[in-house]
Order: structure tokens, then sequence, then C-alpha cells
């Protein structure tokens, strides 16, 4: 029996990997999604445990996986699309979200279409790990590979870590390892341990850094939420932002986020 089988509001979807890093776990990337309960909204509604946790938990209770499959070795852009997914088959694609304009300081509304106002991407079927970049200044191979949300779990940690023991600091205190959770080989081998790739990539200079920064972005797909919001009261115009998930998101309130446009 699989574990939506008593619930009735189901759909049947397309990662947008296609399932290609799956090891055939996957096939063609198709997956079968519920609606949030009360139970995954209250998953959402307390203060402890990380995000990422909580949405693992969410992807077990919403989603069938086939057996032994763990839904924390999902790539990022498919984590990112079953939330959007399901988040819409619970409530709608409508989603309105508070922006606080940097210039004139008004907190205004905005409203956005989940699935029709984001670009979205499929992976190909040649899109395979590790994928190979050759640095233009030093000239080192890299071996790359997407983040999983077992990545995401861990630079959330290591942040929390970093703000125990000095505090908050200015900049991304998980930046760096973030670039470094990319990068499998060097020339063809497995670098000793992942503080040797870490200070391989502090220490990567301007062209370098530039040119990793871009091969991992070639590689994305899925939504993009990127999104640009003009002010309503100044009309001063922010440029990639990125969607920020409220309360609302997981647990909303008004008629208007509850009304469904455009489903899918």
């Amino acid at each position: 029996m699989g574990n939506l089988d008593k619930r009735t509001l189901t759909k049947v979807v397309t990662l947008p990997s296609l399932g290609v890093f799956y090891e055939g776990k996957l096939p063609g990337g198709e997956i079968k999604i519920a609606s949030f309960t009360t139970r995954e909204e209250k998953i959402f509604s307390g203060a402890g445990g990380g995000h990422e946790s909580k949405l693992t938990q969410v992807f077990q209770n919403c989603v069938e996986f086939p057996d032994k499959f763990n839904p924390k070795d999902l790539v990022l852009p498919d984590r990112l699309f079953l939330l959007i997914q399901i988040r819409g088959l619970s409530y709608g694609n409508a989603y309105s979200f508070q922006h606080k304009c940097e210039q004139c300081s008004v907190q205004a509304r905005h409203d956005k279409n989940l699935l029709e106002d984001f670009p979205y991407t499929e992976a190909s079927e040649k899109y395979q790990e590790p994928y190979e970049i050759t640095l233009p200044h030093s000239e080192k191979k890299l071996g790359l590979r997407l983040l999983r949300g077992f990545d995401e779990a861990a630079l959330a940690k290591h942040v929390a870590t970093v703000q125990k023991k000095v505090g908050v600091q200015s900049g991304d205190p998980a930046y760096t390892l973030r670039l470094a959770k990319h990068i499998e080989t060097v020339d063809g081998e497995q670098p000793e341990s992942r503080f040797a790739i870490q200070t391989m990539v502090d220490n990567l200079e301007g062209p370098d850094s530039l040119a990793l920064r871009d091969a991992i972005d070639d590689m994305n797909f899925g939504y993009d939420l990127q999104i640009d919001v003009e002010c309503p009261s100044c009309g001063f115009f922010h440029d990639e932002v990125t969607l920020p998930f409220g309360a609302e998101f997981f647990r909303p309130r008004r008629k208007r986020d509850r009304d469904v446009q455009g489903s899918a």
C-alpha cells in the first residue's frame, strides 16, 4: 500500500530533472503527490526544527516515493518543484507576499501566480554527474555535481554553528561551503578532505570564481524564483528578489490566496 492511498486530492507530476540523477529509481521523473493536510500545516506552524528537515518530513507524507528512496536525495530544483506543486494542489496557485522597499521602507503586498509567473525549464537527458569544467586562470579541471536535500541540511547546520560561536557576521557564512559542496574532483582526483576543497575555493581568483559560479548556474533547471518588484509607494525598482516563502505560503488565510488561479 502506498503512503498516499488514503488521500483523495492527488495528482501525478513530472520532476524537472526528468529523473536523470537517480540511477533509474524515478524513471522519467514521474511521481505522485498529494495535498497538504492539517498534519503538514502543523509541521510548519512551529518554530522548532530547521526548514530543510520540515520540508523532508512533508515530502515523506505528501509524495509517493519508491521503496527506500530518501527525499533528502532529491536535487534541490526537484525539491523546490515539489513544494510549489503540493502548495498549488492544496490551496491554488495564487500567492501574495509582503516586501519592504529598501528605498522608502514601505511594506507592500504583491501578488504572483506560482505556476504562471516564473520561468520553468526541464533538464536534458544529457545531463549527468559529475560534469566537468576547466577554470580559465588556474586551468584546474573540476568535476561538479548538483546539491541535494542533505547538502541543504548540512549548510543550515553550518550556519547555525558559526552563528553560535561567533555571532551574526556580515556576508553569508555558508558561501564558500556551498560552492565547495558542488566539487567532486579536482584534476580527476578526489580531494583529501572537504576542508581542502573549501580552502581551494576560498583562494580562487576572480576569473576562476566567476567560471565556477557560472558553471553551477548553467546546470540550473525547474522554477526560477528570482522576481522584479516595484514599490507601489515610491516606484523604486527591486530586481532579482528571491520569492519569499512566508507563513501564508504554507497556511494561507486570505481568500485571494485560496482562490485557484491557473491550477495545473
